[in-house]
């Protein structure tokens, strides 16, 4: 398969942390734009083939980071700590402006894989003028009380381990543990609080993000296709 040309771009989000984006190009540059925001602990190089696919479909396509991974500059520890508030608030907004201003003429679509669909999902709930359509990778509700029994306890429990896990050892192994990568403390703690409580206000105390999703769902038209 041909590799479409692509080209590295510096950003800088507004807490200062700096990361770089990938942009393919289509040479209908005017065509769609479709961002690609990773699963947790997935390096945005992962989605290049299917980037590249993208390309050939007559579309554009940009791939970005989680904040500590890839291309990000900084790195979960203990003296590195950061959370979904950061990454909705600072990381999400800084990519798509850098987005609209390569293709200011193109619709914008952003797909999630997961975490990175879930984030998504709550940035377009307070900027739904955003972008034109979210597709959603395996991007679930996370709230244990959707799940069916035992699958819902199995959950409940083991994020709240990890979340202990991630306290005692100042981060988060999830390479060892096999689920996502090195995390930092308050985005596990996060991730833990969504799966007990079904609620965002970590993110900003001041937004109801339960109302606003529930505002996006009967705005926008939801199409659900299963595969596989």
């Amino acid at each position: 398969m041909n590799s479409s040309p692509s080209e590295k771009v510096r950003i800088k989000s507004k807490d200062g942390v700096l990361s770089r984006i990938t942009v393919f190009r289509n040479p209908l540059n005017h065509a769609p734009v479709v961002v690609i925001m990773p699963a947790m602990g997935v390096k945005a190089s992962f989605y290049a083939p299917l980037a590249h696919l993208l390309v050939k479909q007559e579309l554009n396509v940009v791939t970005a980071d989680l904040r500590g991974h890839g291309e990000s500059a900084i790195r979960p520890g203990r003296h590195v700590d950061f959370g979904y508030r950061e990454m909705v608030l600072y990381d999400w907004p800084c990519i798509m402006s850098q987005v609209k201003m390569f293709f200011p003429h193109s619709l914008k679509i952003i797909l999630g894989h997961s975490l990175g669909g879930q984030l998504s999902t709550l940035y377009l709930a307070e900027n739904p003028a955003s972008i034109h359509s979210l597709i959603l990778v395996a991007a679930p509700s996370l709230y244990y009380k959707h799940w069916p029994f035992p699958r819902s306890i199995k959950l409940l429990c083991s994020t709240q381990i990890f979340h202990w896990i991630a306290k005692a050892l100042g981060y988060y192994p999830g390479r060892k543990i096999g689920i996502g990568g090195t995390e930092a403390i308050q985005l596990v703690k996060d991730w833990a609080r969504v799966v007990r409580t079904g609620r965002y206000g970590m993110i900003d105390k001041n937004l109801d993000y339960e109302s606003c999703l529930r505002r996006l769902g009967s705005a926008f038209k939801i199409s659900t296709k299963i595969i596989g």
